[in-house]
């Protein structure tokens, strides 16, 4: 038995051949050179290299359209990184499957204004289904495999809730079963996710099953993104409460009485 060690850069290159990428797009840059050496190496993923970061991201969104595959995408830190928002817009409003890798400074410097360091996790969070910061060499192979899995499903509704603990999560039905898995978070705690396909009527969610979440805040936050897709459809939203079973306060029967003032309340007027 061999006993070497294989690099974090390894480690992508074998995730990657494992859900059968057959083309990556990327742009090196500083952070993402070990990456690139692997891939120098290699004969079985085609490098297609574009002059410019947000072009390479177009490339692998027209490649996911005229395949139907999840196409991949890869760039370094900073300017790299914050090149591509405009191509992920794209692919996010035309629900195109693509996976963006970006480069980070070390772990020990972030936060700290180094070269080429920007927040790429905050930055892009508007324009993606989802997103990692990924910190440790052995979260690798989970968290390329839950990415490719998330933008291979067609989402059209991500549910997060955050609890200590949780080891079950709930199951969205809607006649049809949505996907939902947890995402460990470190300290114990952990994320639930959930997806959505895109032709489900959201008038029909419920959750079933046992949940090791805080279940009156999922049911906020599941009623806050249905009545978002509905456009604020008043009947549609209150039938998602009703069938969700949240509790709302009673409507008031009557008005309390107008106060009365007399002239015991106020001061004699004021002799000039």
């Amino acid at each position: 038995m061999s006993n070497k060690q294989i690099t974090g850069a390894e480690i992508f290159l074998e995730c990657l051949k494992k859900e059968k990428v057959d083309t990556l797009f990327c742009y090196p840059g500083g952070v993402v050179l070990k990456i690139f050496d692997v891939l120098y190496d290699q004969k079985d993923i085609r490098i297609i290299l574009p002059r410019h970061e947000q072009g390479g991201v177009h490339m692998a969104d027209g490649y996911a359209r005229s395949t139907g595959r999840v196409c991949v995408a890869l760039v370094t830190s900073g300017p790299g990184a914050t090149n591509v928002v405009t191509a992920l817009a794209t692919a996010y409003m035309d629900s195109i499957p693509i996976v963006v890798f970006t480069g980070q400074v070390p772990t020990a410097v972030m936060g700290c204004d180094a070269f080429q360091e920007a927040d790429v996790y905050g930055i892009t969070a508007p324009v993606t289904k989802h997103n990692y910061l990924v910190k440790r060499v052995e979260d690798i192979p989970r968290v390329v495999a839950e990415a490719f899995h998330i933008a291979s499903i067609g989402i059209d509704l991500l549910l997060g809730a955050v609890c200590y603990g949780a080891s079950q999560v709930a199951v969205l039905s809607t006649g049809r079963e949505a996907e939902a898995y947890a995402e460990p978070l470190g300290d114990g705690r952990a994320r639930a996710v959930f997806a959505l396909w895109p032709s489900v009527d959201v008038r029909s969610v419920k959750i079933q099953g046992k949940l090791g979440l805080p279940l009156a805040e999922l049911k906020r936050a599941l009623v806050v993104r249905v009545a978002e897709r509905l456009a604020g459809e008043v009947s549609g939203v209150k039938q998602v409460i009703s069938q969700l079973g949240i509790s709302t306060p009673p409507a008031a029967t009557s008005t309390p009485p107008p106060r009365t003032i007399t002239a015991q309340n106020n001061p004699p007027p004021r002799a000039i």
